[in-house]
């Protein structure tokens, strides 16, 4: 799997459009598209950005399971 279908893969299980992540990282949607088409690569300030971005979101989305269970 590419960085690029990785991008696109973990926007999605989020139901996530490209707009709505791209707004968030700040940065144009045919920016975020190129990505996840492999036609342009993430910088390192942009991949800690979606790194950051997710782990965030992943933090979340496991403290409500968690809440969710007791």
């Amino acid at each position: 799997m590419t960085i690029g279908e990785r991008i696109a893969q973990l926007r999605k299980n989020r139901s996530m459009s490209q707009f709505q992540l791209a707004k968030t990282l700040n940065i144009a949607t045919s920016t975020l598209g190129m990505y996840e088409t492999n036609k342009r690569k993430p910088n390192m300030e942009m991949l800690e950005k979606l790194a950051d971005f997710f782990w965030r979101v992943n933090r979340l989305f496991a403290r409500q399971r968690n809440i969710r269970q007791i």
